[in-house]
């Protein structure tokens, strides 16, 4: 088998894994935390592949140190970034959740009385 075909299968197989692990996840946990697992879990994968496949790179980042604070700043920003919008959005629909389905919105309507759906 080729190693094309091979990826193919292995994604396949893993999705089929992952999903009823990431539902799982989803009932049983809080988005926060849920959401660090996967960020930390998805990380380690990562790591081990690109410690295999671009070992170069690693001699680069063993040259110059510096890279490696760089990345790790990188990574915290994101992490922040994905913190801040999902506690925006709870924060947004907490607060407008009253209004949403109460001003006609959620039934198809719109501000200028069309009806939007038949």
């Amino acid at each position: 088998m080729n190693n094309k075909n091979m990826i193919r299968i292995l994604y396949i197989v893993l999705m089929g894994f992952g999903l009823p692990i990431m539902r799982f996840m989803s009932l049983h946990f809080d988005t926060i935390n849920n959401n660090a697992v996967r960020f930390l879990s998805g990380g380690f994968v990562f790591i081990l592949i690109s410690i295999f496949k671009f070992n170069g790179e690693f001699e680069k980042i063993k040259e110059e140190p510096i890279l490696i604070f760089k990345l790790l700043l990188l990574g915290f920003l994101m992490t922040g970034n994905m913190f801040f919008l999902y506690e925006r959005v709870k924060i947004y629909i907490g607060t407008n959740r009253q209004y949403f389905w109460n001003s006609g919105h959620a039934s198809g309507s719109c501000d200028s009385g069309l009806i939007l759906s038949g």
